[in-house]
């Protein structure tokens, strides 16, 4: 065996009890150390020194495996990607060995290990104190030290997320105004946003998204401390001076941590130079940043998404209406949307902008009549008609199939596509990760959450998302927990809101979970949120009159179609004890791609009483034949 500075002893070959350690040589600095770790309490561990692509799978393996109390899969993307690893879980599994999975890095899991995995709970060391993995660690494998053996239930000793990357990083700031002109300001946004676009396709660089920007209180935070907060190494700023069709752009790259400023230009001009000018930033930073681009990435960064200064300034407009998420807002961004077309045509960029709000009017509860979605569909065959390839059709068909009965897969290959050609589409990361958590696949989710938080870890509904997938995985006491932190630091959200509730009842604290439902049913009775909050209440509280009431026809219409909320209202009716409702809601979600079978079938609490009931047997058939068979 090759030598490592951190070598443990030999494996163990005896008769005692002994754990089996399966990993990729590729962490094998990572996997040595507990090793060791185990072999210094006295724990009897057999190992391989590593599984290389050359190495044949022999009988000495299959024994050593067979012969183990426990085996222990040390998970990774390099593990993962390992045939030998997959095929030492499968041999486990097949044998019916314990399996323990340590998660050494948020890593997405393909269909088979999510199948051998999936119904235990993994231990995310990258997640954890140091205290937390040894006390979790010697739960899994029942073994006692120190104070390892006290209790650990819905532990919430996450470490806060992190988004450290060892890529280059920059923040790119709205570029000021200078000017008395009022469309100035959509000028400077519509800059800083298309140069963020344009540098978001380099994969070598991380790009902070136009999102997390719009959040960020810039005017009264220094650099250093935005450079701080979002983990960034460098900040574009400029500012714009208007005056009729003359324009004078100003730009500087300033070092964050040592304040030196690595490139710096100007350029006057006319307002027809703006597209140029945007293009010359985007390769200024590159340059001094000292990152080569290939031919491909170069003419892709020359894009020029609307070419017309007029329909592009509409264009602006209406994304920023559509930031306010309000009904009038979405109406007034259609029509922005519409004046920018009437002057350039069909155009890939509005006609996308546009899909996405019907789907908004639908998925946010605005409106869900179904016409909406048939208009996003619309876009959705413009955009391909367009473009067969076009990424932008492919997120907005994988949202709009979210809404379908029986899309679970279109809609997780629509988003896996788009994310292919948008690696860095925080939208498109965003719902894949959800999708993840509703089929099960909470591990794979946990990895893009990871991604996507690197990108912005300021939106609340972004920070928000791993307490989503914690929810998913029947962890509601970290759930809470998540929730709470989030909900203390945006008490407006309401879908924030609605799912710290949710959280609570799942772990059992219904008093909280009434307080916070109640701050959220105060607000409109026209808002879908409040109204589910309110129907919830009435449900902890018995009260089926109050719930009859609340359970309105366009509630439950906006519910049936989604898969999340559509388990939420059978939560809802299994507490009232109305089994027979409840049942037909879970096969409801089921029908539209709620395939966690783990969750509904085991973990989720608030369905325990209807679990013996008659047609959840039936669904409960169905739904592990779908999730043993989704290949994600």
């Amino acid at each position: 065996m090759s030598e490592h500075p951190n070598s443990p002893v030999g494996a163990y070959d005896g008769d005692e009890s002994y754990i089996f350690v399966c990993y990729s040589h590729r962490d094998t600095a990572a996997v040595y150390s507990e090793i060791r770790r185990l072999q210094d309490m006295d724990v009897n561990v057999w190992y391989d020194e590593g599984i290389d692509a050359g190495l044949e799978w022999t009988d000495r393996l299959a024994d050593a495996i067979s012969g183990c109390s426990t085996f222990l899969y040390f998970v990774s993307p390099a593990s993962v990607a390992s045939e030998h690893c997959r095929r030492e879980v499968s041999f486990a599994n097949h044998v019916d060995v314990a399996v323990t999975a340590v998660h050494l890095s948020p890593t997405e899991l393909p269909g088979g290990l999510q199948l051998s995995l999936g119904n235990r709970q993994g231990i995310m060391k990258h997640e954890l104190t140091a205290d937390a993995y040894r006390k979790k660690l010697a739960k899994a494998l029942k073994i006692s030290f120190s104070d390892a053996e006290e209790s650990n239930r819905g532990e919430s000793t996450r470490e806060p997320v992190t988004t450290s990357d060892s890529r280059q990083s920059i923040l790119v700031l709205p570029f000021v105004s200078r000017s008395r002109k009022d469309d100035a300001d959509f000028i400077c946004e519509g800059i800083a946003d298309e140069i963020t676009i344009a540098l978001s396709s380099i994969d070598v660089l991380r790009v902070i998204s136009g999102a997390a920007v719009r959040q960020l209180d810039i005017r009264n935070t220094s650099l250093r401390d935005l450079g701080s907060m979002l983990n960034v190494h460098y900040v574009l700023e400029g500012s714009v001076q208007m005056a009729g069709e003359k324009m004078r752009i100003t730009a500087r790259l300033p070092n964050i941590e040592t304040g030196e400023v690595l490139w710096a230009s100007k350029w006057d001009g006319s307002t027809e130079d703006i597209f140029d000018v945007q293009d010359s930033i985007a390769l200024g930073v590159l340059d001094a940043l000292k990152i080569q681009l290939s031919a491909t990435q170069s003419e892709q960064l020359t894009e020029r998404p609307i070419a017309d200064l007029q329909a592009y300034e509409y264009f602006l407009r209406a994304r920023q209406s559509v930031h306010e998420w309000t009904e009038g807002a979405l109406k007034q961004a259609l029509e922005y949307l519409q004046s920018g077309e009437d002057i350039i045509g069909e155009n890939t960029y509005i006609i996308s902008a546009r899909g996405y709000i019907y789907w908004q009017f639908h998925n946010l509860g605005i409106d869900p009549d179904p016409r909406h979605l048939e208009k996003a569909q619309e876009c959705i065959d413009q955009l391909f008609a367009l473009d067969q390839d076009s990424p932008e059709g492919h997120r907005l068909s994988g949202l709009v199939k979210i809404m379908q009965q029986g899309e679970i897969r279109s809609v997780i290959n629509h988003l896996k596509i788009a994310l292919e050609a948008r690696p860095n589409d925080t939208d498109a990361l965003f719902w894949l990760a959800q999708v993840y958590g509703v089929v099960g696949r909470v591990s794979s989710g946990l990895a893009l959450a990871q991604r996507l938080l690197k990108l912005d870890p300021i939106t609340p509904s972004y920070k928000g998302l791993p307490a989503v997938l914690y929810m998913m995985d029947g962890n509601s006491k970290r759930a809470a927990v998540e929730f709470g932190q989030c909900h203390k630091s945006d008490p407006e959200n309401t879908v924030i809101t609605l799912l710290y509730g949710q959280a609570l009842v799942m772990d059992g604290q219904r008093d909280e979970a009434i307080r916070v439902f109640s701050e959220l049913g105060q607000q409109s009775a026209e808002l879908f949120f409040a109204n589910l909050a309110r129907l919830y209440i009435c449900c902890l509280n018995a009260d089926e009159n109050g719930a009859a009431e609340e359970a309105t026809a366009s509630l439950l219409e906006a519910s049936r179609s989604d898969p999340q909320w559509s388990w939420l209202v059978a939560q809802c009716y299994a507490l009232l004890g109305k089994h027979d409702e409840a049942v037909d809601w879970v096969a409801n979600a089921v029908s539209h791609g709620f395939w966690n079978y783990p969750l509904l079938v085991e973990r989720d609490a608030v369905l325990g009483p209807i679990r013996q009931h008659e047609g959840f047997q039936s669904v409960k058939a169905d739904l592990h034949d779908k999730w043993t068979h989704l290949e994600a």
